[in-house]
C-alpha cells in the first residue's frame, strides 16, 4: 500500500501541458516534498516562472503584437501549472503575483 501512494505522488510530480496559444508542450517537474516549506515552494516557483518564460518568449520579440502573446501564453501556462500542482503554498504565491488563485479541493 505505501509503495502505491509513493508511486502516485512520484506520478503526479511531473506533468505536461500545452498552453492554449502554444503548440509544443511543457514539461516542469517538481518533487512533491519540495512543497512542504514555504522556503521550498518559494524556490519551486521561482523555477516554473523561469520555464514559463523560457516556453513562451522568443528571442528577438520585437512587436507589440509578440509582446503581448507572450505575456498571454505565460499568464495562461503558469495558471495551468499552479492549477495542476494544486498545492496551497504554491496556490497562494501565485494569487501575491497577481495570478489567478486556485484553492485545492476545488
Amino acid at each position: 500500500m505505501l509503495l502505491k501512494k509513493t508511486a502516485i505522488s512520484f506520478a503526479a510530480a511531473a506533468f505536461t501541458l500545452t498552453s492554449f496559444a502554444m503548440a509544443q508542450s511543457v514539461t516542469f517537474r517538481y518533487q512533491p516534498d519540495e512543497l512542504q516549506t514555504r522556503s521550498g515552494a518559494m524556490k519551486t516557483y521561482k523555477r516554473l516562472e523561469k520555464r514559463v518564460e523560457r516556453a513562451c518568449v522568443r528571442q528577438g520579440q520585437r512587436t507589440l503584437s509578440e509582446r503581448r502573446f507572450a505575456e498571454d501564453c505565460m499568464a495562461e501556462l503558469k495558471d495551468q501549472m499552479v492549477a495542476k500542482i494544486d498545492h496551497p503554498r504554491v496556490n497562494q504565491l501565485h494569487a501575491r503575483a497577481g495570478g489567478t488563485l486556485y484553492i485545492a479541493g476545488e
